[in-house]
């Protein structure tokens, strides 16, 4: 029961960027569920090593574990910053000169399905915990979740639309906006770019989160 709980909070959590990600599918092609190389082709360990795992989206690498008792899992990260989607720590960093990425561990286990964020992206997420059903999420406030690539900066989309009507896109009844992160010692910028805004528009509630910002050292 708790892992079928945990399960479905996680997917819930991140509804709104497989919402997204469908709507973005419908209007330009392509998929939501993909294998590694799809999206890493040149990267020679992803034909290798990632039977067991794949991406939802450009943004999130899913590496579930596939065996009985085990408490880790092993996913194969790309050349460039992965972040836990669960703690938020990073797990990759990204290694200049390098073709290839390299195994990692993370915790996992019957409880929870580990996922992997890609530095460089930003998704909509929003915690329910205390929610029953989730035609009650758009009311909620939506985060953010920001993770910087080596450059420092992220970029991602997210669509709005009332969740009830059909035929969204051919009338137009949508919101699609892109978000762009950069920061460097001083300051942090997020950007707001309106890519389709339609009328009446719904309001959105929404506050950000930044992985794994470092403090600079003091130099004795």
């Amino acid at each position: 029961m708790t892992a079928t709980r945990n399960s479905m909070r996680q997917k819930y959590s991140i509804s709104r960027y497989y919402y997204t990600k469908l709507f973005e599918v419908s209007l330009y092609g392509g998929s939501l569920i993909r294998p590694l190389f799809f999206e890493f082709p040149h990267d020679s360990g992803v034909y290798a090593k990632t039977e067991s795992m794949f991406m939802i989206g450009p943004a999130l690498l899913v590496a579930p574990v596939l065996h009985k008792g085990a408490v880790l899992s092993y996913p194969y990260c790309t050349n460039e910053d992965w972040y836990d989607l669960r703690t938020f720590a990073k797990v990759y960093s990204y290694k200049p000169g390098e073709k290839n990425g390299a195994e990692v561990k993370v915790p996992g286990g019957f409880d929870f399905v580990p996922v992997l964020i890609r530095g460089g992206s930003i998704i909509p997420y929003q915690p329910i915990e205390r929610v029953n059903r989730i035609t009650s999420m758009p009311k909620m406030l939506m985060t953010l979740l920001l993770a910087p690539d080596h450059n420092g900066e992220a970029k991602g989309t997210i669509v709005v639309d009332d969740g009830v009507s059909i035929d969204t896109i051919k009338n137009k009844t949508y919101t699609h906006l892109e978000f762009k992160f950069s920061m460097d010692r001083k300051i942090m910028v997020v950007k707001l770019s309106l890519i389709h805004i339609s009328e009446p528009t719904r309001p959105l509630y929404i506050s950000y989160a930044v992985f794994c910002l470092k403090k600079k050292k003091k130099k004795k």
